[in-house]
Formats: C-alpha cells, structure tokens, sequence
C-alpha cells in the first residue's frame, strides 16, 4: 500500500513541480532612468540617425543604466512580441568612457539587434524556456521545504516510504530536465553567438573595423574594472558610509587608471580567450578576426567624447546612479555620504 501510494503521490509531485515555475511570483523590477526626447534632444537626434544609417526601426522607449553595457530587447516581453515595440538600453559608464564614433558603433550594433526579428524572437522563446527548465532544477521554495521536511520528520513506515518514492521520483525528473536544460543552454548559445556576429557588422560598417577593435578593448577593461571598483565601493561604504555620487565617473575613473603595461597584459590574455558551447558571446579574438577581415573604414568620424551628447551628463549619471543604489541594492540613501570621484 506504501509503495502504491507513493507512486501515485511521486506522480503528482513530478506534476506539480513541472508547472510551478508557472506560479511563481517574480520580484518586480524597478523601472530604470528613461530619457525624456524633449530633455535630450541632440541624443535623440543621434540615435535616430544611427538607426536610419543601420535601417532598423527607432526604439519606443530608451532607458539608461549605470551597467558597462547596452541592449536591445522588447519593451513588454511577450506583449510585445509581434510588433517593433522595442527598448535600447545605454549604460552610463559607456557614455563616460567612449567617444561619439565609439557609441555610435555600440549603439548601431544593438540597432543591429532591432534588425534580427525572427532570431530575436526566437531566441526569447528558447530564453524563456531554458529559465523555465532552470527554475525547476534549482529554485527551492516552501514546497521543496515541505517535502524535505515530511520525509525526515515520518514517524512511520507508510509515510516514510511514500514520501521517499517522491523524493526519488523528484530528483530523477530534475536530473532529466537538467539535461535538456544544458542542450537547450547550448542551442540558445550558439543562436546568440551567431546574432552578435551578425550585429557586429552594423558596427564595423559604421565606425571601421579599426574602431570596433579599439572600442571592444575598451568594454572588456570597463568589465574588468567594474567589479575592482564595486569591491572598493563596498568596503568603503562598510567603513565610513560612504559612495561615489557617480559610479559611471568612478568606473571611468579606474578605467583610466589602468597603467598601459597592464592594459597590453590584459589584451594579449584577451586574444588567447577560447570560445565555448556555453558562451553567449563570440570571444574578442574571434570578433577581431572577423573586422579584421572585413576591413571597413567607417562612414562616420566623430571623436568627441560621447558625454557631450547630454544637455548636463553629471546631473543624469547622479539620477541613474542614485536608482541603481536605491533600487537594485537596496542601500538606504538617507545613510549615504556622496563624495565625487573627481575629488580623490
């Protein structure tokens, strides 16, 4: 009876625990710094005619984050699925590093994005389904909780048979879909691989092979640099309660603090990076080769600093980076003491 009962109840769990990520109630995320057309207008000028030049449609909407990145994707997930109801996201510390040509090739290379409208979808299919496989193998929440719980605190033989077969049966089914998980991972990878590849084009062909190289670098040292100085960021705020008022202008600021022996270190381990199944990313070598290859001079030479495309930068990257610490890390501004990275 034990057994026959924990068959039919282990089938019920499989079930309930295939469709739970279905359920589940996922944080809301705080609406980031969104650009008002008529604040910025020679920025919007900029990206509009960027987007004529690449032939993509013209974001909806254009937010700005204090990540060392940009992206493209739709502004409503799925209700935004069919249309061209697409958001561009900027982050600052790019705008503080880079030159006009050099954001204006990062920004037509998600342009490029906007272009890819079947293998955007796609991918967002395949990305959806691989956090749905991945939600079932490694979220735990009070259901998980509950049957650890009633296995270990059975009194009996009956319950501790039937709840056992649940266990065995639960695991068995996460091991199974682990493994789809990986090969949906590595499908989705290769997707996204060939996508960039496709994006990077628009950026050759609009600032030269020769300023996709330099501005590739230049992304690479911001991420490197980035985690040094969130590290500092924290101890400093431990210790003394205290924050950049800009992390684009720290960021930066450690940026340009790389000495040039370690920026050529850090290069040449850059073009010894191997590729992999798991990488949503062609690696810098494989990138490089391919403008390299295609030789383009470009068709725009802008070298200002990108920053000057805002009406007051300084104000922005404060606005941006006061959300960031409010909202994606919960730090009490109240308790805050801003200094300026200007200032050190």
């Amino acid at each position: 009876m034990a057994f026959y009962f924990g068959v039919i109840l282990a089938g019920a769990v499989v079930v309930i625990f295939m469709i739970k990520p279905f359920f589940l109630r996922r944080g809301e995320r705080q609406q980031p710094l969104s650009l008002n057309p008529a604040s910025e207008p020679l920025l919007y000028r900029f990206i509009s005619e960027i987007s004529e030049c690449v032939g993509a449609p013209e974001p909806s909407r254009i937010d700005l984050t204090c990540e060392a990145n940009a992206a493209a994707s739709f502004r409503r997930g799925f209700f935004s699925f069919l249309g061209s109801d697409l958001v561009l996201t900027i982050g600052l510390p790019l705008v503080a590093g880079l030159s006009a040509k050099e954001l204006a090739g990062v920004l037509a290379h998600e342009f490029g994005h906007f272009n890819q409208g079947v293998a955007m979808r796609l991918s967002y299919i395949i990305r959806s389904i691989n956090l749905w496989f991945t939600e079932i193998v490694y979220y735990r929440d009070a259901w998980d909780e509950w049957l650890g719980d009633s296995y270990e605190e059975s009194e009996n033989l009956f319950t501790t048979i039937v709840f056992g077969i649940s266990l065995l049966a639960l695991g068995l089914s996460r091991l199974i879909i682990k493994l789809f998980m990986f090969l949906g991972h590595a499908v989705s990878c290769a997707l996204l691989r060939q996508m960039e590849y496709n994006a990077d084009v628009s950026e050759i062909r609009l600032a030269g092979s020769e300023s996709f190289e330099t501005t590739g670098f230049k992304l690479s040292l911001m991420d490197i640099v980035t985690g040094n100085a969130y590290r500092d960021m924290h101890a400093r705020w431990l210790s003394r309660n205290e924050l950049p008022d800009s992390i684009p202008e720290i960021i930066d600021h450690y940026t340009a603090g790389v000495p040039e022996a370690l920026q050529f270190e850090i290069k040449d381990a850059l073009f010894l990076e191997p590729g992999g199944w798991f990488e949503t990313h062609p690696s810098f070598a494989q990138r490089v080769k391919r403008a390299r290859r295609l030789d383009e001079p470009g068709m725009i030479d802008l070298n200002w600093p990108a920053r000057d495309l805002f009406e007051n930068f300084p104000v922005v990257s404060k606005q941006a980076s006061r959300i960031h610490y409010r909202e994606d890390l919960g730090v009490p501004l109240a308790q805050v003491r801003f200094y300026s990275p200007d200032r050190e």
